[in-house]
């Protein structure tokens, strides 16, 4: 009987939707990035907002807010800086990721492709006060949304059509846009995608370290 319900347990847990909404926001010079992470219907679930992005020279100070999905427990609140040292730190970590990312395309593809975004909302105002300029920038403003969705396409599947707007100001100054998405994927398939990229990124590795020479 234990062993049954066992079974059953394991089966509806590596079958459970996780959801993840993301929202990046900017608008004047007000800016707002919100990443929600949840399942069992908001049940369990964890939400981190960073707002109150601060620009001076080389350093950057944000507001990073942790909570819980439903609003009732705040986990984290602290205000950071974002220095020059950071931002070269975080640089030759990512050239490193790139580097190994020629080994891991295949995994990491095969892993995006059991993601389905639910939703998929992008709208942007453009006005600079010139009429031909802001027409210009609107063109361009569609060109790499384009651009952006066409790559989007290639890894995630979309479930609905998505909402994109540009929407050019041609007698004020203005500029703000808005990206909300709704993604979705199950834990086990999350869980064999996320075993099989470590497994190619440790084989790449392996090669790699096989294929310097030796100086004995």
């Amino acid at each position: 009987m234990w062993l049954g319900l066992s079974i059953v347990s394991l089966i509806v847990f590596l079958l459970t939707p996780v959801r993840v909404a993301i929202t990046v926001q900017r608008e004047g010079e007000r800016d707002y990035v919100c990443v929600e992470v949840w399942t069992w219907f908001r049940w369990m679930g964890i939400r981190r907002e960073i707002t109150g992005v601060d620009g001076e020279e080389w350093r950057v100070r944000y507001a990073r807010r942790t909570a819980t999905v439903a609003g009732d427990r705040t986990l984290d609140e602290q205000t950071r800086r974002l220095t020059r040292a950071d931002v070269r730190r975080q640089w030759r970590q990512m050239r490193r990721f790139l580097r190994r990312f020629r080994d891991a395309r295949r995994a990491l593809r095969a892993f995006t492709q059991h993601i389905t975004c639910e939703r998929l909302s992008w709208e942007s105002r453009i006005g600079t006060g010139d009429a031909a300029l802001t027409g210009m920038l609107t063109g361009l403003a569609w060109v790499a949304k384009g651009a952006v969705l066409a790559t989007v396409t290639r890894y995630v599947r979309l479930k609905a059509v998505p909402n994109v707007r540009v929407i050019p100001a041609f007698h004020e100054t203005t500029l703000s846009s808005r990206l909300t998405c709704m993604l979705r994927i199950r834990i086990g398939q999350a869980i064999l995608a996320m075993a099989k990229l470590a497994w190619t990124l440790y084989k790449g590795r392996e090669k790699r370290w096989r294929s310097i020479p030796s100086r004995a």
